[in-house]
């Protein structure tokens, strides 16, 4: 394996957050079946932060997902996917301490080289797009996929909403950059 490029400005590591699942949250469904779809069966809808990432590490990885928030998916392109930062270990703690309040984030996260992140398909992410006027293929609670005129389907999933100036509701995950 080639040695990752030695950067002073990040790090050669990504992070990806483990937290409390939340059912209300992180698994919309109108029945049963729909509901254990996205919980998946390796967990708890209601595990915990240690108990998601004990199943990580059993499991050998992460099993991509839909990320929803209030009731909708925030991954593009119809496919689940795995969200990382590559911010260093000093910031991770600080954002956990911060956040831990709201519920957002626990102290847990799992870290991967970089360059075997991207060797198994993780990909920078793509903030914004030029387009205002987005139009969609398919555009409901678990499944939205934008018109490939603007974003080919096959890079759908590392596109990320971001308007941090959004005068009535700022969206800005610009932390999470794969």
């Amino acid at each position: 394996m080639a040695k990752p490029l030695r950067r002073h400005d990040q790090t050669a590591w990504l992070t990806h957050f483990v937290r409390d699942r939340i059912p209300e949250q992180d698994f919309p469904g109108e029945d049963e079946d729909e509901f254990e779809y996205f919980a998946g069966g390796e967990l708890d809808p209601d595990a915990g932060a240690f108990e998601v990432l004990t199943a990580i590490i059993r499991l050998g990885g992460i099993i991509p997902g839909y990320s929803f928030r209030k009731g909708r998916t925030t991954i593009y392109g119809g496919q689940p996917a795995v969200c990382a930062t590559e911010m260093p270990l000093h910031a991770f703690a600080t954002y956990a301490r911060e956040r831990a309040k709201a519920g957002n984030v626990s102290a847990y996260g799992i870290s991967f080289l970089k360059s075997e992140f991207y060797a198994a398909g993780g990909r920078p992410a793509i903030y914004g797009l030029s387009e205002s006027n987005v139009t969609y293929r398919r555009n409901d609670p678990t499944c939205r996929i934008i018109d490939e005129a603007i974003l080919p389907v096959r890079e759908q999933f590392r596109f990320i909403a971001h308007n941090p100036g959004g005068a009535m509701r700022p969206i800005d995950w610009s932390h999470e950059r794969e």
